[in-house]
């Protein structure tokens, strides 16, 4: 007997959104209703702000070097994703990415950027771009168009992230004499962005962070005078400039990175009296609020707890801690299972339905 019978659509809907992603994929064999109502976008998109807090760790860990016959090789070594909470996680299982074939013939893999469930990932020497969902391992591999210039960091190369006007995902690429392109999931197409990068001195002084309908950087500039905030506006496709919480010359303290947590940009200044410190400014609508001081170093800022009240962040011993901004200390968060070497990314992955129908991932 069908489960439908008796139910009206909307109900059977309104159960769905509230369901895993594993749940729904089982499902899909129920009817060609069910598959219909799955499979679409307004469906998708209401299930992915329905399900926020169901969330992924992915930690990727660093790059091995080593000799054969006389050449050197690289390789990337496995993802880890694990169900995250505020809880302590004490085993990480390895999980396979669409180019883990590709990064044993020495090529470098890289996540560029994770967005609604969607992680972008490069395949440096092959020059492959995927945007890929691990939850329900589908993946979409991006037409052949850029290459990385050989001085530019790859990772500060790429940005990804969404378009909430257009419902569109975008990868945004950085090539030689700051030539900008954009990719669009929609039109599965590369093009010229118009507006150019505006600091022609400049090096990209941190990762690009993907917020909100835009992509933002700590940019150096001789000609600007030291260290601003840029942005990008995936929607106008143009560039803008912002305000920085403390200016260098009012404060002697070196900007060290960006980061987008909990919906919100935070970025940390360096400075030394008789030991090493960070300082978290938080950005607001009234501006940037002071948020907590850390003892350095540490490696990168992760997320924030449910309650906002402790920040998740990877230590300079690679393993991570949850930092209680009142108490002012640091709990061991988990404690991983993961055999060699340092980790290159750690992220937030929530899990959703996107790109259900991308090709599968081996």
């Amino acid at each position: 007997m069908s489960m439908s019978i008796g139910l009206p659509q909307v109900l059977i809907a309104e159960i769905l959104f509230r369901l895993p992603v594993k749940s729904l994929l089982r499902f899909q064999c129920v009817s060609k209703t069910w598959v219909a109502l799955i499979n679409d976008p307004t469906f998708i998109n209401i299930h992915l702000e329905n399900n926020r807090s169901e969330r992924n760790l992915i930690v990727q860990t660093g790059e091995v070097d080593w000799n054969v016959g006389g050449k050197d090789r690289r390789l990337n070594l496995n993802y880890y994703l694990v169900n995250f909470s505020d809880q302590p996680v004490k085993v990480f299982p390895p999980f396979y990415q669409p180019l883990f074939r590709l990064q044993y013939i020495s090529s470098v893999t890289k996540i560029i950027g994770c967005c609604n469930g969607l992680v972008c990932i490069h395949g440096g020497k092959y020059n492959k771009t995927l945007i890929w969902n691990p939850s329900i391992r589908k993946c979409k591999k991006l037409p052949f168009e850029p290459t990385v210039h050989a001085g530019r960091p790859l990772e500060k190369a790429f940005a990804f992230g969404y378009d909430p006007v257009n419902n569109d995902y975008k990868v945004l690429w950085i090539g030689e004499e700051f030539e900008v392109k954009l990719y669009s999931l929609n039109a599965h197409s590369w093009r010229r962005v118009e507006d150019q990068w505006p600091y022609k001195d400049s090096k990209t002084f941190s990762n690009p962070v993907y917020l909100k309908g835009a992509f933002y950087w700590l940019v150096k500039s001789t000609a600007a005078g030291g260290i601003r905030l840029l942005a990008f506006n995936l929607t106008d496709e143009k560039f803008q400039k912002h305000a920085l919480p403390v200016p260098d010359e009012v404060e002697p303290l070196s900007f060290k990175s960006l980061k987008a947590l909990g919906g919100s940009l935070l970025v940390s200044k360096y400075g030394r009296e008789t030991q090493p410190f960070l300082k978290l400014w938080i950005m607001t609508e009234s501006g940037w609020s002071p948020l907590c001081t850390l003892d350095y170093p540490f490696r990168q800022l992760v997320s924030f707890s449910t309650d906002g009240q402790k920040v998740l962040m990877e230590l300079a011993d690679g393993l991570l801690y949850w930092y209680d901004i009142k108490k002012k200390s640091y709990d061991n968060a988990l404690t991983p299972i993961i055999p060699i070497g340092n980790k290159s990314w750690t992220g937030i992955c929530e899990t959703s339905l996107l790109l259900l129908d991308g090709d599968n991932v081996d």
